[in-house]
């Protein structure tokens, strides 16, 4: 009787062991949170210690959290005012999470009886993710319908979804395919094979491949968006941001805005908490609607309470080594829990993007002044057309590319230009005042603009001119070629969003006329020669207007050239100047085809031991111009 009472209770221990080892376990509670069943008449106030199985509703209030833990030692903590249900949890099973309101930050860890991660999905009624062994983190804003992932360590699979679509859509675990038999009579048919629908957690995964998701890596973010019906290709926010995230292990979030303290936004050597890796997305953001393609701007900062992303504004520089634009002028960030602190007087709203504050009578009028200048500033940097997703054109959504962001990116550039040059030599000591003017001149230019950062840039710039200069205007003086070559070296530093300035140096050839005096009863011998100087260039350039697809540039240049003693005549130290108009239209985020015109002048004393004059080159140019970001 003992040894049958002993076997009893043995099967019981096995039984209750089994069951309640696929329970999970409130390891740590903050605030009221509280647990809803189907079919309870009454909420569930959950404790430390409590233990919740799949098919219940967690429901956490505000200034509120949990901390689950699962039999295999991975953790969910459900932050503030967020509600989710756990549809599935079962040893050698996919735990999923339906996350409908608020906040969770998984951290996924190898189930220590068999060394292998567990399937893990979290599901929003717009996203789905899928993960093996990480740590992350899943908003979702149920009045934008906006799905976020931030990923900490590993890496997590998101795709957009429509999950009252996919629950009701039948995906099968494999194709169907044709397998024969034979019939009585010994002949050979087709065989009906049934497909069988796949179970919940291969559906999931099959999803994930249907609906294209994107890997999203440490570091990086990743959302859904109104215009594209896809994820954003990875991207990184702030590091800055990305750390206060990242040590805001319960999800804390201040409520009272007073209490909100600024953190300082200053990168040093991308320093950061945990290793990110740099996606190859833009830094600078893309869109493609035809491939469904959107990231944005890298670098900005991520508000938590409406989900929205406010890249960095035109004005910020590019930082190479963090791969991202370092934030400035959209606002600040709370030191503590990382939310997002809009300039003062303004606000974000989930479906509207940003809005102006009621201020109080009296107001400053320079703080009206302020708060309009944000306004318009963040307006632009949100994105708010793709965010309400209404616009349908990828330049009026991002804009063209600033000058201060074209530093980030690697340029290249030709023009054709046609070219009217005169030299004119006035002054002459030997000779009366004379003009020699070109005939069907040509210049063809190659430039890069190398990607750099901060705000310093290298660029190189050759080119090559014929420049022919009519016999009878030499009268049968020999021309030395009619071949030009002109390389030149500097660096461009961006001394505001649309203001560049140049130093740029290098060896250009032009033509001189060698007026070489005898004293044989004033008897001579002209020769037009080319002749080869170190010349410098101070240039200021700036886009003067832009709209949609155009944009209207203006450049402004000063140059010196050294002087040379090329054979028996010298040729002294030239100043000149130029200015030159162009538009450009861009075709894409990528490439522009533009027209420019221009005019210059330089002015050289010229002389030998016979005479001494002034040769000035003077002249005009207008061409086309085909630029490609690479």
């Amino acid at each position: 009787m003992l040894r049958h009472r002993s076997f009893f209770i043995l099967i019981l221990l096995t039984f209750f062991t089994d069951t309640f080892a696929d329970f999970i376990k409130i390891d740590k509670i903050d605030g009221r949170v509280l647990q809803d069943k189907s079919g309870s008449f009454q909420a569930r106030i959950l404790e430390t210690g409590s233990k919740v199985n799949e098919g219940v509703i967690i429901n956490s209030r505000k200034d509120s959290y949990a901390r689950l833990r699962f039999h295999d030692n991975s953790t969910i903590v459900v932050g503030p005012d967020t509600n989710i249900k756990i549809e599935s949890h079962e040893k050698k099973s996919a735990t999923i999470i339906y996350l409908t309101k608020g906040i969770i930050r998984p951290k996924i860890e190898k189930d220590q009886s068999t060394g292998e991660m567990e399937k893990f999905y979290v599901l929003t009624p717009t996203g789905l993710v899928g993960v093996k062994g990480t740590e992350f983190l899943v908003h979702y804003n149920q009045e934008n319908k906006k799905t976020t992932v931030i990923t900490f360590k590993g890496a997590v699979r998101f795709a957009r979804i429509n999950l009252s679509k996919l629950r009701k859509q039948k995906l099968y675990s494999s194709k169907l395919e044709k397998e024969y038999e034979r019939d009585e009579n010994n002949n050979i048919r087709l065989k009906n094979i049934e497909r069988k629908e796949a179970p919940d957690d291969k559906k999931i995964e099959l999803a994930l491949d249907k609906f294209e998701a994107v890997t999203v890596a440490a570091g990086q973010y990743s959302e859904t968006v109104g215009l594209i019906k896809r994820t954003s290709m990875p991207t990184l926010i702030s590091p800055i941001q990305l750390n206060i995230l990242f040590r805001n292990a319960n999800l804390k979030y201040i409520y009272d805005e007073e209490k909100l303290n600024k953190a300082t936004i200053v990168l040093k050597k991308n320093k950061t908490d945990i290793p990110f890796e740099i996606p190859n997305t833009p830094a600078s953001g893309l869109i493609d609607l035809s491939n469904k393609k959107y990231a944005p701007k890298a670098g900005g900062f991520w508000d938590i309470s409406s989900g929205l992303y406010i890249p960095p504004a035109k004005e910020s520089v590019f930082f190479k080594p963090a791969g991202i634009f370092v934030a400035d002028k959209i606002g600040d960030l709370d030191s503590i829990t990382g939310q997002y602190i809009a300039p003062i007087g303004l606000t974000l709203d989930p479906n509207k993007g940003v809005l102006k504050k009621k201020l109080k009578k009296g107001a400053q009028e320079e703080l009206k002044q302020s708060i309009d200048q944000n306004f318009e500033k963040l307006k632009v940097s949100l994105h708010e057309n793709i965010v309400v997703g209404k616009e349908n054109d990828s330049i009026y959504t991002l804009g063209i590319l600033s000058k201060r962001e074209l530093i980030s990116k690697n340029v290249v550039s030709l023009s054709v230009d046609f070219v009217d040059h005169t030299l004119s030599m006035s002054n002459d000591t030997a000779a009366a005042d004379r003009d020699y003017k070109s005939k069907d001149s040509m210049e063809y230019t190659l430039r890069w603009d190398h990607e750099s950062s901060l705000k310093w840039q290298p660029t190189m710039e050759v080119s090559w001119q014929n420049l022919s200069y009519p016999l009878s205007e030499l009268s049968g003086a020999p021309q030395d070629g009619e071949r030009l070559f002109k390389m030149k070296l500097g660096y461009r530093y961006s001394a505001s969003p649309d203001w560049n300035i140049a130093l740029i140096g290098g060896l250009e050839q032009l033509y001189f006329l060698d007026h070489n005096a005898t004293t044989d009863a004033g008897s001579g011998n002209d020769a037009m020669k080319r002749v080869t100087l170190p010349r410098f260039h101070l240039v200021f350039d700036t886009e003067l207007f832009s709209k949609g697809r155009w944009s209207l540039d203006g450049m402004l240049s000063a140059m010196y050239s050294l002087g040379r003693s090329p054979g028996n005549f010298d040729i002294g130290s030239g100043i000149g100047a130029k200015a030159k108009l162009s538009t450009k239209y861009w075709w894409s985020r990528k490439w522009w085809l533009g027209l420019g015109a221009s005019r210059y002048v330089e002015k050289y004393s010229v002389s030998n031991i016979n005479y001494s004059t002034t040769a000035v080159q003077k002249g005009s140019s207008y061409g086309l111009n085909l630029g490609f970001i690479l």
